[in-house]
């Protein structure tokens, strides 16, 4: 990186150096409109403001309008750029000779003198052009400087090298001031043509092997050999093209680097990594390449007055390479990592210390001292916060991240839950965090969270189930996983996996003492109650044998292996309702919709007969019902009963009485909904829906049929 600042530091050294050493004048010259524009700079004694003269070019034998040519590529012809060259050297005599041009403006002479150069001569084109061309050499050279190795990176290195020199050669001689010393001028433009043909043709190069190496054809020494032609074509100005001696070579190359182009997307099609990569590096090359062709070099050919700004052509070509420094972040270009850019923003603050520091002593006439206060306050106070609030807008970091989905995790582990509920939870988080195209569940075991296929998908292992997770295509496909992910990743799986462990020592530590509580009941009270059935009355024997029921009951709620399935409970429960509606003499409607292969845990059958237990009872009691209808709708991981009975019940009480508040309790103990409504004319009609789980809870619903992973988009 040393040497890329190094270089940087002296193109832009000599670029500076030789525009300020630049013939000046007294008066800015321009040719507009066919006619010759002359300004004084400085006002006289005399005058308040400058005088402004417009004069006809045949009046002034010595200045030719061909002078006014920004760049000399712009000119069709060889001899038109012999002749831009010749009038250059013949003014620049003259004017060395004299000291002065007079221009005859009709009224009175005025006197075209040289002066020295200030800061204030150098138009801001100038410094966008340098500017333009620095940046590019930065990045090019910061992505070679991390993978030297690579022919990708050279000769985008060479682009960027290509482009810079472009930039500064055209910076200095299009900031002229009507002449400049003529050897300095071909020197710089026969430059600046040199480092055109080495960006051209290093970005065919590059499309050449980008993203693999098309074929084993030698076509960067048949590209290199065929560049060097014609650019010393240029120089001898042997033999000439067609359209434009300069601009039509460059037709040729666009129509290779197309065929290329969709040689390569063809040969990627079945790699996506690598087509998301061509896909983003060819839109950036297109976008500012075709964008010159077609607004700058074809204008050139056939009406050069339609040209494209070459300001405008120097902001499109630094594009492309903005476009691949926002690709590393994106698909890992060139095999770069993202600290790639931490290298890149921090030298850029120091060359941006170094370019205000210059700014102010030049623009605003500071003194070393007050120039880099100025500096100091300008940079601490307004760079830094705005730099750091761009990163935390745009970038946000996975340490931001992982606190905000600490929260949801602590939340989620502090609840009770099952190992089917917190594989689902895992899901929905990975989800929620990276927003994949698709999740895939595999049976391969891994023991780590892993990133595969070259970043396209991410391998998480599950928590509780055999297998992995397969998250596939980051951010909606917008990016690749990198090595934060893969950190946020394990951080996040070991936080569960940790919560986890400790979950189940809480729940051993709370089976264990359901089990002491069991035997105890078991062993001292059902014991009692046996006893009081065999030793004492009918009515007495009775009441024993009903809380003897009740407490079997309890017991077996307090069990954790105890679940059976929905269709079992409920052939059990009809036989209970149907034995109880007789004695109640009450007639009993019984229908079920729906797949019965839920299970029901121990806690969920207790509830539930009892609930259903408590609505027989006030049906009889309370309501003098004399018809009661049970409808289940097993649905989705749900348990909807409707209950309706044909009681005297008209509204519903203001105060609800044990029976009912036990209905209630029950019901969320199991995190059901209960409401109550009225029927017309009277009865009653109760709803009440049950959170269920599917059969298997080690996570084969979450597998499609015949145990092809499923996918969730």
């Amino acid at each position: 990186m040393a040497l890329i600042v190094s270089i940087v530091t002296s193109i832009v050294f000599c670029a500076c150096w030789l525009v300020y050493h630049q013939p000046s004048f007294n008066a800015w010259v321009s040719y507009e409109k066919g006619l010759l524009v002359v300004k004084e700079k400085q006002v006289q004694s005399s005058s308040k403001v400058p005088r402004l003269w417009r004069i006809q070019p045949s009046k002034q034998d010595l200045i030719n309008p061909i002078l006014f040519t920004r760049d000399p590529d712009q000119l069709t012809r060889f001899d038109d750029q012999n002749r831009l060259f010749s009038e250059n050297r013949r003014l620049a005599e003259q004017i060395q000779a004299n000291g002065f041009v007079v221009f005859f403006t009709g009224d009175q002479d005025f006197r075209l003198e040289m002066q020295k150069r200030t800061i204030q001569d150098i138009p801001w084109n100038f410094y966008f052009q340098v500017v333009c061309g620095a940046l590019a050499l930065l990045i090019g050279g910061a992505v070679w400087s991390l993978n030297p190795r690579s022919i990708q990176t050279i000769t985008f290195f060479l682009c960027s090298l290509g482009f810079c020199l472009i930039s500064n050669t055209l910076a200095v001689y299009s900031s002229r001031e009507l002449v400049m010393d003529t050897d300095q001028f071909f020197f710089l433009a026969a430059l600046n043509r040199f480092a055109t043909y080495l960006l051209v043709f290093s970005g065919t190069i590059l499309f050449w092997y980008f993203p693999r190496r098309l074929h084993q054809f030698p076509f960067p020494i048949w590209m290199s050999v065929l560049g060097g032609l014609a650019y010393f074509n240029e120089r001898w100005q042997v033999i000439h093209m067609p359209f434009h001696d300069y601009q039509a070579i460059f037709i040729f190359v666009a129509l290779v680097v197309l065929m290329i182009g969709i040689a390569q997307w063809r040969k990627q099609q079945l790699d996506a990594v690598e087509r998301a990569a061509l896909r983003w590096v060819s839109f950036s090359f297109a976008f500012s390449f075709s964008s010159i062709v077609l607004f700058y070099v074809l204008p050139n050919m056939l009406a050069p007055e339609w040209s494209m700004n070459l300001d405008v052509a120097s902001l499109f070509v630094l594009s492309v390479f903005v476009g691949v420094a926002l690709g590393i972040s994106r698909y890992r270009l060139f095999d770069l990592e993202q600290w790639w850019y931490q290298i890149w923003l921090w030298f850029l603050c120091g060359m941006l210390i170094i370019v205000v520091d210059f700014a102010m002593m030049s623009l605003l006439h500071l003194g070393s001292t007050s120039s880099i206060t100025m500096t100091i306050v300008l940079v601490g106070w307004l760079y830094f916060p705005l730099r750091q609030r761009l990163l935390l807008r745009f970038r946000p970091k996975n340490e931001s991240k992982l606190t905000a989905l600490l929260p949801v995790g602590i939340e989620f582990l502090m609840k009770p839950y099952t190992p089917h509920q917190l594989e689902v939870f895992w899901l929905s988080l990975l989800k929620k965090t990276f927003r994949p195209l698709s999740v895939e569940l595999s049976d391969v075991v891994i023991q780590s969270v892993q990133i595969a296929q070259d970043g396209v998908a991410l391998s998480v292992p599950r928590l509780t189930a055999i297998g992995h997770v397969e998250l596939r295509a980051c951010s909606r496909g917008q990016r690749l996983f990198n090595r934060d992910d893969l950190k946020l990743t394990t951080q996040l799986l070991s936080l569960l996996k940790f919560g986890h462990q400790q979950n189940q020592v809480r729940q051993q530590s709370a089976s264990r003492e359901r089990d002491r509580i069991m035997r105890d009941l078991h062993d001292e009270v059902c014991a009692n109650l046996l006893t009081m059935i065999h030793c004492t009355d009918d009515l007495t024997s009775a009441m024993a044998r009903s809380t003897l029921q009740s407490l079997r009951e309890t017991i077996y709620s307090l069990k954790d292996d105890c679940s059976v399935e929905l269709r079992t409970w409920l052939n059990q429960m009809r036989h209970e309702c149907i034995d109880r509606c007789v004695d109640f003499d009450l007639d009993l409607g019984w229908q079920v919709d729906g797949a019965t292969s839920m299970l029901l845990s121990a806690r969920q059958q207790v509830n539930l007969s009892r609930i259903l237990g408590e609505i027989l009872t006030n049906a009889f009691k309370h309501a003098d019902a004399s018809f009661i209808q049970f409808h289940f709708v097993v649905g989705a991981n749900q348990l909807s009963i409707n209950v309706v009975d044909n009681g005297k019940l008209t509204q519903l009480p203001n105060y609800l009485g044990n029976g009912w508040l036990n209905l209630r309790r029950r019901c969320a103990e199991l995190d059901g909904e209960l409401r109550f409504e009225i029927q017309s004319p009277h009865g009653l009609r109760i709803r009440i829906q049950v959170p269920l789980e599917e059969t298997n809870v080690n996570g084969s619903d979450l597998r499609g049929s015949q145990g092809n992973p499923a996918v969730f988009a």
